[in-house]
């Protein structure tokens, strides 16, 4: 995902905007509106921390989800948790400067697993991170654990694969 991500960045003169899906989501219709998103924002949607792969994070040990933020109140002596994008699925504008920076990052850290890469992404571009609808990337783990939040009839994509329900 990283090196396709640094590739089309590099393409900024091909595109204006990029849409990065993982091969394991099935489309179900047609998402070339996004291409009218706001310039200058990095869209995905908010993870869920409720899956046993968090369970080293300190969401999941307070029970604290932003797919349900109101179920349990974060602990006011734990700093607030940022927003946090699954990667599976994202809209961008590319740019030859975030290629760069993105080249000397990686060249500094030579890690290379889905986690290390969630998280480089997340921190990367938590500054211009805005959440998109459940719809765009539907994670089947949200229909037993967020199904409050998840309209069917809608959904658009579909990411098949989990590490851990």
């Amino acid at each position: 995902m990283l090196t396709i991500l640094m590739i089309s960045c590099s393409l900024k003169s091909i595109a204006k905007w990029f849409i990065l899906i993982d091969a394991d989501i099935q489309a179900f219709e047609n998402i070339d509106h996004l291409f009218d998103t706001p310039n200058r924002y990095f869209y995905a949607m908010i993870d869920c921390f409720c899956k046993k792969t968090w369970s080293h994070w300190p969401q999941y040990s307070v029970g604290y989800c932003h797919q349900c933020p109101d179920k349990v109140t974060w602990p006011a002596e734990i700093r607030s948790p940022p927003l946090y994008f699954n990667v599976g699925m994202f809209v961008y504008e590319p740019s030859r400067l975030t290629f760069e920076i993105l080249l000397k990052i990686l060249e500094l850290n030579h890690c290379s697993n889905t986690l290390y890469r969630a998280n480089f992404l997340n921190k990367y571009f938590k500054h211009v991170y805005k959440p998109i609808l459940l719809v765009y990337n539907l994670v089947l783990a949200m229909l037993w654990r967020h199904l409050e939040n998840v309209e069917l009839e809608k959904v658009k994509l579909q990411w098949f694969t989990s590490v851990s329900l």
